[in-house]
Order: C-alpha cells, then sequence, then structure tokens
C-alpha cells in the first residue's frame, strides 16, 4: 500500500470515527430534548429557526453518509480522466480529508444543537466555526491542486 493510500485510509477510519461519535451523542440526547428544537442557527450561532426534534435525525443520517463516501473515495479513488494526464496521487487523500472533515464539523454542530435545545448552551459553539474554516481551507487545497493538474503540460 503506497503512503498516500495509507493515509487516506487513516483519515477514512477518521470520518469513520466521526460517524460513531455522532451517532453516540444522538444515542444519549435525543430521548432528553423536547419536543421543539433549534433546527437552524444564524451567523452569530444562535438559534434562529425551531422545529420538530424529528429533525435531529439528519445527523447520524448526513455523518453516515460523509463516512461512507470518505471510505468509498478511499477504496476506490478519484475517476480517472479521459485524456492522458495523471491525477496527483495526492488528490484522492485531500477528497477523502473533506469527507472526514466535514463529518467531524457535523459533530460539533449535533453537539452544539443539543446543548441549544437541552439549555446548556445559547449558541452553536467556536467548534463549530472552525469546523467551517478547515473545511473551506482544505477545499481551497483541494481546487488548487486541481487547478495544477489540469494546466499541467503532459
Amino acid at each position: 500500500m503506497t503512503s498516500d493510500k495509507l493515509w487516506s485510509f487513516a483519515i477514512a477510519l477518521a470520518a469513520v470515527a466521526g460517524a460513531i461519535a455522532i451517532l453516540a451523542v444522538f444515542a444519549h440526547d435525543y430521548p432528553l430534548t423536547p419536543a421543539t428544537v433549534p433546527t437552524h442557527f444564524g451567523v452569530t450561532g444562535a438559534p434562529d429557526s425551531y422545529g420538530p426534534r424529528s429533525t435531529f435525525i439528519l445527523f447520524p443520517a448526513l455523518g453516515g453518509i460523509l463516512a461512507a463516501m470518505a471510505v468509498a473515495f478511499w477504496a476506490f479513488g478519484t475517476p480517472s480522466p479521459n485524456d492522458a494526464r495523471r491525477l496527483p496521487p495526492i488528490l484522492p487523500a485531500i477528497v477523502v480529508l473533506i469527507f472526514a472533515e466535514t463529518t467531524w464539523m457535523m459533530f460539533f454542530v449535533e453537539t452544539g444543537s443539543f446543548a441549544v435545545a437541552l439549555g446548556r448552551a445559547t449558541g452553536l459553539g467556536s467548534g463549530v466555526f472552525v469546523g467551517v474554516a478547515i473545511v473551506l481551507a482544505t477545499s481551497f487545497v483541494l481546487l488548487g491542486v486541481t487547478l495544477l493538474a489540469v494546466r499541467r503540460p503532459n
């Protein structure tokens, strides 16, 4: 196994761990929540919309989907282009990293949402905003690597 593939595997495992953490928080906190919970938060992290607690089911569902996509990209990589250009070997690892980071960002959104719903906090914590910044930064790296690969002569 190449070092890039090994790193992708470790990152995919981190995504799976994030999905398991999301499921654990959901299983612990969901039965404790009231019938109406915050379903949307503004840019300051304060809740600005409320709905039924069943919307919290989205957290484990999305966490599972993101982790599955990370594992799929680790296992199958990125599609090969039709032309003779070779993709940078780091590209699949960056894609897997974005899925893993997004899974953990969802974990922080979930814990913040439950904290507000249960009266332990008045808004989302800073972990959500740090997570968004990290995912955006990694996305820009992915964009840069992709653009450099496309512009590279054969």
